[in-house]
């Protein structure tokens, strides 16, 4: 049945199975097979092993992931890998979107998958207002542009909201469910917004987005609780089988028992797995490219002069129920609640030393609070600064200032990775925390000098003679460390475009390009976090650059005291 040579993707040719002409759960009606080869640690077994450890060394075949369906006609762009929830240009998550498109099959979010398709009957649903759809309020006295959605459209939602708030309410005594009383007050909340908050167009996307998911949840969790829930009980006539309803957005699965639950009620279903679970005995009907409706919307949103003005990045990470929470705001776990006000953050760029525009804890010399008091709007001289800081040798200030630099900046660094892609440090999908916190680590020292391909430590053992990593003059070499930065960032929120889309050459333009897009983000990002600048590399003083070889930090302290 499946066709491959050793190191090509496997391909499954038309097959039925002893004239058994019924698609299983795990059989193929169309298939894809995913440009991804499955490794180590990736594949999850309830045995509570993992099943799949990769031995390059051994000359193995590579094993492939592949998505087969035995009831859908096509199959859908899997949503699968590290997925970065953002709204899009329509206010909506593009391919993460639940109403747009099919997701996993997660714990708490199953009813998402009786979630209708695009459907001309209900357009309201899926419609993206323009800005004639949103007029200006007048007389306004300020300079942003406050619209509100016209009021016949208005009354429309009403009447989807109205007619949904009807349905859930005739439920009575076990039919009543906790999450479909959370699902109607996040509908009933998200209308209340566009009728009596004022917003900009942009927030008016969002907004009009997240009522439209409100109501498409509502829709699908009566449709999975009345009508597909109950086809997994036998009736009198023992257990029917049903046609899939394409209609239904469906799901992805890599759990062949979710599969055969799914195939059970009649919902769209696609299996992902490793190629070595296919056995030769699946019944095979076609090959199914991946794809998606070409109404998604992937692009960024724009500003009226049309310059790139992308909403933040909510959330980074694998599918997991933790992840669609940031999609949906319902009971208390509105999500986006650590920084919860940007009221002040202005006065701390604006405002006097002698209120503590300089904190106690800052990494580098800070001036003494009695200093801090009296100097007024002139910064502080050098006596303000600790006396300990100094060394006897001027030289020795500018090696002690270097390294001390160095190793703040890459604590720092772990700080802020830790704060905005803290997921990527939890164990999850069978990856114990350990692992996962090893494995970002790891990434995170790419970004420091390595010693070839040897990864090096936080800490600085040896003072090179040359600079290194991200101060170096070669350019490969600069350029190298700076790729790592820019792709450690690349989960964090709000990273942009110059940085996950910048160019890896290491041509001049390209590089310098890139370190700018790193630099400010960065600093950016690490100030909106700590309240103050962070601390970057520097270069190394000329002292250490006329060395002939690197030395030991012992060696240099030793070198640098003064003979007798």
């Amino acid at each position: 049945m499946a066709a491959t040579i050793a190191t090509s993707k496997p391909y499954y040719k038309e097959y039925t199975r002893e004239s058994d002409h019924e698609f299983l759960a795990t059989d193929a009606y169309g298939w894809d097979v995913i440009d991804r080869k499955v490794r180590t640690r990736e594949v999850m077994s309830e045995a509570g092993i993992n099943t799949f450890i990769e031995h390059p060394d051994k000359g193995d075949p590579p094993a492939w992931w592949v998505i087969t369906t035995p009831n859908a006609g096509y199959i859908p762009t899997a949503p699968i890998g590290i997925r970065h929830i953002q709204a899009k240009a329509d206010g909506r998550f593009g391919l993460d979107d639940r109403t747009l498109h099919p997701q996993m099959y997660v714990q708490s979010f199953e009813y998402i998958c009786c979630i209708p398709i695009r459907d001309q009957s209900r357009h309201m649903l899926w419609w993206t207002p323009t800005l004639d759809d949103c007029p200006m309020v007048p007389n306004s006295p300020f300079s942003v542009t406050i619209r509100v959605l016209k009021p016949e459209l208005l009354n429309r939602y009403k009447d989807l909201r109205d007619k949904y708030v009807g349905l859930i309410g005739k439920r009575e005594g076990r039919n009543r469910s906790p999450l479909a009383g959370l699902l109607v007050t996040a509908m009933c909340q998200a209308l209340d917004r566009l009728r009596s908050f004022g917003m900009t167009y942009k927030e008016i996307l969002l907004a009009v987005a997240e009522f439209q998911r409100a109501v498409l949840d509502i829709h699908a969790w009566i449709d999975f609780v009345d009508v597909y829930q109950p086809r997994l009980f036998p009736g009198p006539n023992g257990v029917v089988k049903y046609e899939a309803n394409q209609n239904l957005m469906g799901a992805f699965t890599e759990k062949v028992q979710v599969a055969q639950q799914l195939h059970a009620m009649g919902i769209p279903v696609w299996l992902i797995r490793p190629s070595f679970r296919i056995l030769p005995t699946m019944n095979v009907y076609l090959t199914s490219p991946q794809r998606h409706c070409d109404k998604i919307v992937l692009g960024h949103f724009k500003d009226g002069q049309g310059n790139s003005d992308p909403y933040p990045v909510l959330a980074t990470g694998p599918p997991s129920t933790e992840l669609f929470r940031w999609t949906q705001r319902i009971g208390c776990a509105i999500m986006d609640l650590q920084d919860v006000t940007a009221i002040g953050r202005q006065d701390f760029i604006e405002g006097n030393t002698s209120i503590g525009g300089v904190r106690d804890a800052y990494s580098i010399p800070v001036p003494s609070a009695s200093a801090l008091s009296s100097a007024g709007k002139v910064g502080p001289s050098g006596w303000f600064f600790r006396d300990s800081f100094y060394l006897t040798i001027e030289s020795n200030i500018h090696l002690s200032f270097s390294l001390s630099v160095t190793i703040h900046f890459r604590f720092e660094l772990l700080s802020l990775d830790a704060l905005l892609a803290d997921t990527l440090y939890h164990g999850r999908n069978g990856i114990t925390q350990a692992v996962a916190t090893r494995s970002r680590s790891e990434q995170l020292l790419r970004v420091f000098p390595m010693s070839g391909d040897v990864l090096g430590s936080f800490m600085i053992n040896e003072i090179p003679n040359r600079d290194l990593g991200l101060t170096s003059f070669d350019l490969e070499e600069r350029n190298r460390h700076l790729v790592a930065f820019g792709n450690l960032m690349c989960p964090w929120k709000g990273c942009p475009d110059s940085i996950r889309d910048a160019s890896h050459l290491p041509i001049e333009a390209h590089v310098q390009a890139l370190e700018e897009a790193c630099a400010t983000f960065y600093c950016q990002s690490f100030f909106d976090n700590f309240g103050r600048a962070p601390i970057i590399p520097c270069r190394l003083p000329p002292r250490s650059l006329a060395r002939p070889a690197p030395v030991t930090f012992a060696d240099s302290v030793m070198s640098a005291q003064p003979s007798s």
